[in-house]
């Protein structure tokens, strides 16, 4: 899954944004705000299109971590409960499958936290049992044994 960066032609997105408009809302009057804004989200998504991916595949910082496109909501929150440092505190947020696993996995690699991992047994709930099953859960992610990971984490 990695992503190559592309060139998009504005004109040709901003004519798309524009006729989906018209199609969902025959109606619609031009309007020069409504313009500028598909403008600019074209842009946005032109922006994003050519933009090189920062993964988590090479020792960071918490910090540098965060800024990688590496991170999910439960990585997050595991970094949070792992530094115990109040600029990384992140919402409640538990993996739901191998893919939030594998962004848990790669974050404690990359920011060099298996010495930290122990503090999840200290915890209540799904994450006291991700601590516990820690070894084993990185095995099934070695071993790509996904619907083993879902059902461990659906339990």
């Amino acid at each position: 899954m990695s992503f190559k960066p592309v060139h998009v032609r504005q004109m040709e997105l901003i004519s798309a944004i524009s006729n989906e408009l018209s199609r969902q809302h025959p109606d619609l009057p031009f309007d020069v705000g409504v313009y500028n804004t598909i403008i600019s989200a074209a842009n946005l998504v032109i922006d994003e299109c050519k933009r090189e991916r920062v993964m988590a595949n090479k020792p960071m910082t918490p910090t540098e971590w965060l800024a990688s496109d590496d991170v999910g909501m439960s990585s997050r929150y595991l970094l949070s409960l792992l530094t115990d440092e109040v600029v990384f505190k992140a919402e409640y947020a538990v993996p739901h499958d191998a893919d939030d696993l594998g962004r848990c996995i790669r974050m404690v690699d990359v920011c060099d936290l298996h010495k930290d991992i122990q503090k999840l047994v200290k915890q209540e709930g799904k994450w006291k049992e991700i601590g516990e099953s820690w070894s084993y859960l990185n095995k099934l992610y070695s071993d790509k044994s996904y619907s083993l990971i879902y059902d461990f984490l659906s339990d």
